[in-house]
């Protein structure tokens, strides 16, 4: 039995590492998308950038973000000492602290050399243990597991990509909903503007019509006493 749980604790926490994203990405990115500026608050990586000065050599085995390619970048050093280099895709940064790919806006690239030290129980075998797990660890094969990583990596941009293209259809669907209230009620605007002019103008034709009437009035009733007057004569 504890031969089977050396052999497994590596995959088991490779996959915690990667799997991990799921639960802090259970908040929709609607609810919590903030005002961003591509390679200004975020960094846009394609790949890993060549030439980073980021070392195994003086570190214990575990998962590292890069500040310096604005953790984007996150490393993994294996027991044994090599390096193993991956990208997390875009708008998401390395979480130190969670050891999982989180939205940019979640994270603080700066102090993640702060918490390297959470990797000191990554991969601790008990003391009575010791010499059978560190003989494991050193004859474990990483290959297979660096597929995997690669793999489930792949699976996780693919879903981020599913999920942003979602989110832009529900914005460009609230935009055209937008857009054809605003036409609407620009059309009410206009037809209420033509009910008023169409007012006006009658109120203006009767008050024209009223004042045609009293003036013949007026003169009818001038005309009437000249026309007695004649009469009389």
């Amino acid at each position: 039995m504890v031969l089977q749980s050396l052999l497994s604790l590596g995959p088991i926490l490779i996959i915690v590492a990667l799997t991990a994203p799921c639960l802090a990405l259970t908040t929709s990115f609607r609810a919590r998308r903030q005002v961003e500026a591509a390679g200004v608050d975020y960094p846009t990586y394609s790949e890993v950038p060549p030439g980073l000065s980021f070392s195994c050599s003086d570190k214990i085995p575990g998962y590292y973000a890069d500040p310096e390619a604005q953790c984007q970048v996150w490393h993994w050093c294996v027991p044994g000492g090599p390096l193993y280099s991956f990208l997390c895709p875009n708008q998401t940064l390395f979480n130190q602290v969670l050891r999982v790919c989180d939205w940019w806006f979640n994270v603080e690239c700066s102090t993640s050399p702060d918490y390297y030290n959470i990797n000191d129980d990554l991969y601790k075998i008990p003391e009575d243990d010791e010499p059978l797990g560190r003989d494991l660890l050193g004859e474990e094969s990483v290959g297979e597991e660096v597929v995997q990583l690669q793999e489930q990596n792949d699976l996780q941009k693919e879903q981020n990509l599913q999920q942003l293209k979602q989110d832009i259809k529900q914005e460009q669907q609230q935009d055209l909903q937008q857009e054809q209230q605003q036409d609407l009620q620009q059309e009410q605007q206009q037809d209420l503007q033509q009910e008023q002019q169409q007012d006006l103008q009658q109120e203006q034709q009767q008050e024209q019509q009223q004042d045609i009437q009293q003036e013949q009035q007026l003169q009818e009733l001038q005309q009437d006493p000249q026309q007695q007057l004649t009469e009389d004569i």
